[in-house]
């Protein structure tokens, strides 16, 4: 339907049986801060927003159980079914709802969830050099932010838990360790937004009904109840379907946010000026104003570079290499220690900086000969993380499709900061690499596809690593009709990689100056995020979702209405606003404290 979140909250919550309760801070103010700082992060103040605004983190539900096991009854134990609070956080306040769930409703989840795996990953974010996570080139909350996710979005193969039965002739009774591990498997289903998407959850805690206990309270009676069967629990209370909704929308709202990331992307004919070296002239985006790049975009700052590639089908209106479509290959299952990658898969470069992720991929098109690069942009955030590890889509047609479930495999990874190149590469330099890619050669099947393109940019930069991904190279190891072709392919591919080095390196010393006239490519980028004015310069948006708008607007009213002393605006009296500005005051001097206790450590470790 057309309604919003918080039409969707209102519904909720003032309805004459509500379905969701305020959770006043006063109950538990310990667990209450804790729950709080699992669900959001606070965003700084910036100009167009006067406040700062609170940001979801990875989940945007939490659960835990509502009672302690000491209030728990003999037959809650024994048939390990509870009561749960089911948390979210909506306008700076924590609302829950209170589901009961049995061990067979979530054993049920379990199942469904392992046995698709289409709707959780089954890799955690790739692992890194030290210096990245240790010397600062990565945030501590960055880190942190990733942590919770690794913990989070991975569904466990099996259930690591007491079950409910018989065992050595004594009944299992659950412990509190046993509710908390189920808690953090719901926690895992809500949060998936693949899975909370579909109407798996809503059916299961709908569909299994548990039966009335039988009349008497004696323990013959329950021995019977069990043996056949039959939960020793009633089930009281279940989801309802309003509740259902607002979970699919809080899903479908983060697949959405992710989804657009996909847009901060460009294609080299596109684009200046990359846009010149391609010998095919393409007719569309002819608007020179609109083929610049931004100025902010060229100085950015890259530490770290990885060759990866992607297992998945190709996109609408390009496909990948297919090198030697024959069935008769020596396919070694590993080199160096390190997983072959399937015959023909499609590779790219991921590059890491303090603020930005850099994706650089090469396709050809459909329906001619002219192949082209394309370049994908992220913020280096845990949404930007998730979006670029874990999309292998090249085209917009395939963006709404996009579940961000299945990540990139690793291949090779350089610290720039202690390869040969010796210190942080920027875009500008990257973008000679692409262009001198262009210029050199056509796109062609077994000798110019997205695997040579990963390899040259990746030797140029790195050559030690370079000369490893020619053993991995299709058309280098692992594609050959006799046991004696590989070391000679080998040896063909790296002088073909030291020869484009060489072109480069020659072309960069004659006509960089005249083409950028004094540029230091080793000078320090300032320390300042320019996401925001890299996205406005490509002519594209952020995404704001709907509580960041009803922030600005609660910000602006309150601005407003300190201004003209009116005593209400839109709705909102002045006194709840104050409240509500001491409590962002609060919690901004908590943010502060948590920073300054973290940039100790970082010095600590520095």
């Amino acid at each position: 339907s057309n309604k919003t979140i918080s039409e969707r909250f209102d519904d909720l919550t003032e309805s004459q049986t509500p379905c969701l309760v305020k959770w006043h801070k006063e109950d538990n103010p310990e667990l209450y801060q804790t729950v709080k700082r699992e669900l959001i992060r606070l965003i700084p103040s910036k100009p167009h927003r006067p406040k700062s605004v609170a940001q979801h983190r990875y989940p945007y539900v939490w659960v835990i159980p509502h009672l302690p096991i000491e209030q728990l009854s003999k037959a809650q134990l024994e048939s390990f079914c509870n009561d749960y609070r089911l948390i979210m956080y909506h306008q700076r306040d924590l609302y829950y709802a209170i589901l009961t769930v049995r061990y067979d409703q979530i054993r049920e989840l379990h199942r469904i969830g392992v046995n698709s795996k289409a709707y959780f990953p089954s890799h955690k974010f790739p692992s890194v050099h030290s210096p990245v996570t240790n010397y600062g080139y990565r945030s501590q909350s960055l880190q942190a932010d990733m942590k919770q996710a690794e913990q989070h979005m991975i569904l466990p193969s099996k259930l690591k838990c007491n079950k409910p039965g018989r065992y050595m002739f004594k009944t299992t009774t659950a412990t509190q360790k046993d509710f908390a591990y189920l808690a953090q498997v719901l926690i895992k289903l809500f949060n998936s937004p693949a899975f909370a998407i579909q109407n798996y959850i809503y059916n299961t805690f709908n569909t299994f009904k548990t039966p009335e206990l039988d009349d008497g309270d004696d323990e013959q009676s329950e021995h019977k109840q069990q043996q056949q069967g039959q939960p020793l629990y009633v089930q009281t209370k279940y989801m309802s379907e309003g509740l259902a909704l607002l979970l699919k929308h809080r899903a479908f709202q983060r697949l959405q946010e992710w989804r657009h990331c996909l847009r901060y992307s460009f294609k080299t004919y596109e684009k200046q000026p990359f846009k010149s070296a391609h010998k095919t002239k393409s007719i569309r985006n002819n608007d020179e104003s609109k083929s610049r790049l931004p100025d902010c975009i060229w100085n950015t700052k890259f530490h770290s570079m990885t060759v990866v590639h992607g297992h998945a089908q190709p996109p609408m209106g390009a496909h990948w290499a297919v090198v030697f479509e024959g069935r008769y290959y020596l396919l070694p299952s590993s080199i160096h220690g390190h997983a072959q990658p399937p015959m023909g898969a499609h590779w790219a470069v991921v590059f890491e900086g303090r603020y930005y992720l850099l994706t650089v991929e090469y396709l050809k098109r459909k329906n001619d000969d002219s192949g082209y690069i394309l370049l994908k942009l992220a913020p280096n955030t845990i949404i930007g993380q998730r979006v670029c590890w874990y999309s292998q889509s090249m085209s917009y047609k395939d963006w709404d499709q996009q579940l961000f479930t299945t990540r990139w495999g690793t291949l090779r990874k350089s610290f720039l900061p202690d390869s040969d190149f010796g210190g942080e590469v920027s875009f500008r330099y990257i973008s000679d690499l692409v262009v001198h890619c262009i210029k050199t050669s056509d796109y062609f099947l077994t000798t110019n596809n997205c695997q040579h393109l990963a390899r040259n940019i990746f030797g140029a930069l790195d050559p030690a690593e370079g000369c490893i991904l020619n053993t991995i190279l299709d058309a280098g190891g692992k594609a050959s009709w006799v046991p004696s072709m590989p070391s000679g392919l080998v040896w063909t591919e790296t002088m073909m990689m030291e020869k484009f080095r060489g072109d480069f390196m020659t072309k960069m010393a004659s006509t960089r100056q005249s083409l950028y006239g004094d540029v230091d490519d080793g000078e320090d980028e300032e320390h300042v995020n320019r996401f925001e004015e890299i996205v406005a310069g490509l002519g594209m948006e952020l995404f704001v979702d709907e509580e960041e708008l009803m922030a600005r607007r609660l910000s602006m009213a309150s601005m407003v209405s300190s201004l003209s002393g009116i005593s209400q605006i839109s709705g909102v009296p002045v006194d709840d606003m104050k409240e509500e500005e001491e409590e962002d005051e609060e919690e901004e001097e908590e943010e502060k404290c948590e920073q300054y206790e973290d940039n100790e450590k970082g010095v600590r470790m520095f």
